[in-house]
């Protein structure tokens, strides 16, 4: 079979099976052939991500074992005693995005994945589009698998051609290779996805220095007021408040101060829940 016949699936199998190398960039937002809504977020990339996931390792408990969010965490996956089929990187702009442009650490990840054949088969990356990451990333890419709408994706090969008037420039270009449809994630496994994701939010979020500056100083109890305290210690035994149950007791003032201090924050219903550190430090005070 020729390569321009060959599909996405065709390169993961070859990659898996004959000792390829294979990186796939799910994107949204720049649009290719097809019509795009041009979202950067929402679209499903990382539902799409988990699908293809779930189809190269068979079970969703692997698809878990094999997704991380922060560089650290690829570290486990190539010190593994067997060579892993593939694992995927969600939402890569957040620690190796174009900000990143001249960091050395991210400059040496960047090359040091070029040489790791032996350790994994395929690796499939998120971000709204290729533009958002850091140079030496963007080129680490074989395959841009590009959703213009939710259910819908389309894959482009990106080729590398040699400019015979100038050899040591190399031009690249795309090569339309078909689209498909997907899938949502079964609920289990969007719900556990959900938590996963806020898990490495948080942990992110600690990186981000003007948000320190925002606080002004570490958490304390001392800093609080009785009420607040009182509202801090019942999300930590409860879980969470919603909005219209603080709207009705007059805790909304009080829930917006917590939050600028950086105690508690809203999920995606709206509902106060304490900061990762703020539920630590209960943890460590409760009694």
């Amino acid at each position: 079979m020729t390569s321009a016949k060959l599909g996405l699936i065709d390169y993961i199998n070859l990659a898996i099976r004959q000792n390829y190398m294979v990186n796939i960039l799910i994107t949204s937002s720049a649009e290719a052939k097809l019509p795009s809504l041009g979202f950067d977020y929402g679209a499903g990339k990382s539902t799409e991500m988990l699908n293809l996931l779930k189809l190269i390792w068979g079970t969703w408990e692997r698809v878990k074992r094999n997704l991380v969010g922060i560089p650290y965490e690829i570290k486990p996956i190539l010190e593994r005693p067997f060579k892993s089929l593939a694992w995927g990187w969600d939402d890569m702009q957040l620690t190796v995005g174009k900000d990143k442009q001249n960091d050395p650490d991210v400059k040496e990840l960047a090359y040091y994945l070029t040489t790791v054949r032996p350790y994994y088969s395929v690796m499939l990356g998120t971000a709204p589009h290729r533009g958002m990451l850091q140079k030496d990333f963007r080129e680490m890419f074989h395959f841009e698998v590009i959703i213009p709408v939710r259910g819908i994706y389309e894959v482009q090969q990106l080729k590398h051609w040699i400019d015979f008037k100038n050899p040591q420039r190399i031009k690249d270009r795309l090569r339309y290779k078909g689209q498909m449809i997907f899938s949502k994630l079964p609920p289990d496994m969007q719900k556990w996805y959900n938590k996963w994701r806020h898990s490495k939010n948080l942990e992110i979020r600690k990186t981000i220095s003007l948000f320190d500056k925002a606080t002004g100083s570490a958490l304390k109890l001392e800093n609080i007021s009785e009420k607040q305290k009182i509202l801090v210690k019942r999300l930590f035994k409860r879980g969470f408040m919603s909005y219209d149950l603080s709207l009705r007791r007059g805790f909304v003032t009080e829930m917006y101060a917590l939050r600028n201090a950086g105690w508690v924050e809203q999920d995606r219903r709206r509902r106060w829940i304490l900061t990762l550190d703020g539920a630590t430090l209960v943890a460590q005070t409760h009694t």
